[in-house]
């Protein structure tokens, strides 16, 4: 599935800049998509071109596993509220943990 969504300002942020989480530093989310692998660039489209939207696949896509018994359950993070209003809006399966 793809990540919900990415900013630029990401990779100027002195917490990503300055954390260890991250062995390899990107200036942009398009160097970070350029170097992922075959696989994962061909698993779906690029959030890049729809970045207000790729997060509404994903969850359509964890909510299809949801109701076919392959997840127990739905977890969304980051959501601001008027992420959380859209969702509410669309979902036909409501997360289950918020982070």
């Amino acid at each position: 599935l793809q990540y919900p969504r990415c900013y630029d300002t990401l990779f100027s942020s002195p917490i990503y800049l300055h954390s260890h989480n991250f062995s390899t530093k990107y200036t942009n989310c398009q160097q970070e998509e350029d170097s992922l692998d075959h696989a994962t660039k061909t698993a779906g489209p690029s959030p890049l071109m729809d970045k207000e939207n790729a997060w509404k696949r994903s969850y359509r896509a964890l909510e299809e596993l949801y109701h076919h018994g392959t997840l127990e359950s739905i977890g969304v993070s980051n959501f601001g509220p008027e992420d959380l209003h859209q969702l509410f809006e669309m979902a036909t399966v409501g997360p289950h943990v918020y982070q």
